[in-house]
Order: C-alpha cells, then sequence, then structure tokens
C-alpha cells in the first residue's frame, strides 16, 4: 500500500466516522423534539429543569476530578 493509499483510507475512515456523528446528533435532536412535541409549556420547562440539573452535577463531578489531578512539573523545577 503506498502513502496515498493510506491516506486516502484514513481519510474514508474520518469521513464516515464523521457521518455517523452526524447521523446520531440529527437522530438525538429528533428524539428531543418528539419528546417536547406534545408537552405543554409547564411540562417543556419542568423537564429543562430536569435536564439541567443532570447537566450541572454531570459537570460538576467533571470539574471535581480534572481539578483534584495533580500537575506534573518540568524537570529541573520544584
Amino acid at each position: 500500500m503506498t502513502y496515498i493509499e493510506a491516506i486516502i483510507t484514513v481519510l474514508g475512515i474520518f469521513g464516515l466516522a464523521a457521518l455517523v456523528v452526524g447521523a446520531w446528533k440529527v437522530f438525538s435532536d429528533w428524539l428531543i423534539y418528539k419528546a417536547f412535541k406534545g408537552l405543554d409549556q409547564a411540562q417543556k420547562e419542568q423537564r429543562l429543569q430536569e435536564q439541567n440539573s443532570v447537566l450541572q452535577l454531570l459537570s460538576e463531578r467533571y470539574r471535581s476530578k480534572t481539578r483534584n489531578r495533580p500537575h506534573s512539573k518540568k524537570r529541573g523545577q520544584n
């Protein structure tokens, strides 16, 4: 396999991965649309509050995990 064939293969794999990610995004947006379609305004606001609280909890957990990681120092520095 030449370098050109290898590059084309890698680009093709990344292209297929991008298509899969895009299709998943469209599908998830469609599911959210279907979930919110039949709800009245109060139910929509309640559902949004629930989703926001879950996202906030996840982001706080992620921040607490990344905040407590020790940073590596460069050699020769104390």
